[in-house]
């Protein structure tokens, strides 16, 4: 399913929460941000290398390989990249606006890729490969600020609905449950 798998899915958090434990215990504190730069760059530029050599080739395994999720080199791009941003700082705005875009590009992902949504995003914007270019690039441009637009209402609306169903406390509820205090074991 080149990384859209629960298997990948939970590889992917154990992955995070590793990360997140060595950030914890401080042993990533002393890697300056440019060291992650150089890894997402790097790690960009074998992906290109490889998918190209791939492409003439007309190797498909090897390609979809190379440019899919569950590619190390896109792993290791990924982690390069959150790692480079989480050592900015930036004012509370920045920080609000960052969290409204991040929040509205999480929706977007779930929306547009589900799976009554996205044959339909894929027709709609195969016709616009047959368009030339000066008219195909004013037109992406207004397709995606158009999918960004309303997977974001749609995002907005959700959140409100659970405010008013207050499912925040029904998860925190069910985490207490669930929760196995370490006296427990």
């Amino acid at each position: 399913e080149r990384g859209y798998s629960v298997l990948w899915m939970i590889v992917i958090y154990s992955l995070g929460a590793f990360i997140n434990r060595l950030v914890n215990s401080q042993r990533l504190d002393r890697i300056k941000g440019y060291v992650y730069f150089l890894v997402f760059m790097c790690s960009d530029i074998i992906i290109w290398i490889i998918h190209y050599l791939c492409v003439n080739r007309e190797n498909k395994v090897s390609q979809y390989f190379v440019v899919s999720y569950t590619s190390p080199f896109v792993v290791l791009s990924a982690v390069g990249m959150f790692m480079f941003f989480s050592k900015m700082q930036f004012c509370d705005r920045a920080n609000k606006l960052i969290s409204f875009f991040s929040a509205g590009a999480f929706s977007v992902y779930l929306i547009h890729l589900h799976r009554c949504i996205y044959p339909v995003f894929k027709e709609f914007v195969s016709l616009m490969l047959d368009m030339r270019v000066l008219k195909l690039i004013p037109c992406l441009l207004f397709t995606v600020l158009f999918v960004f637009f309303v997977c974001t209402l749609f995002d907005a609306l959700r959140e409100r609905l659970f405010k008013i169903l207050r499912i925040d406390r029904l998860c925190k509820r069910t985490d207490r449950i669930l929760t196995v205090k370490k006296t427990d074991v």
